[in-house]
């Protein structure tokens, strides 16, 4: 829980009045995380799930990408974070994954969307 806290605090300290290169460049140029990852990437993506239900509003996209990116970084992991469009209506999204693993987000909820860019995080 308080690693949640503390990835909440960051998260809305950092995304605040940010433009959204920003927050990619911050994603993009952390350093491996020294520690060895304590747990794996789907757990704590489901710990992550579990405590956001508890959030009294459900972050859009960015937010919650982000949120989840440094929730992740506190654990030692790091993740891709993947931005995709989908022409016909427009639309944009983004999820974070670790390869082929979608860590907040289902494979249906995605498949109209083609990745325009992706942030390499580094870490895990």
């Amino acid at each position: 829980m308080s690693r949640f806290a503390t990835a909440l605090l960051q998260s809305v300290l950092w995304f605040r009045n940010r433009p959204v290169r920003e927050l990619l460049h911050r994603v993009s140029s952390r350093r491996d995380v020294k520690l060895r990852a304590e747990v794996g990437y789907d757990e704590v993506a489901r710990r992550f799930d579990r405590l956001l239900a508890m959030l009294p509003v459900q972050p859009a996209c960015l937010f919650r990408s982000f949120f989840l990116l440094n929730f992740m970084h506190l654990y030692g992991l790091g993740a891709d974070w993947n931005f995709g469009v989908q022409l016909f209506p427009f639309r944009a999204h983004c999820w974070v994954a670790r390869g082929n693993m979608l860590l907040n987000e289902t494979s249906h909820a995605i498949e109209e969307y083609r990745v325009i860019h992706a942030v390499r995080a580094t870490g895990g």
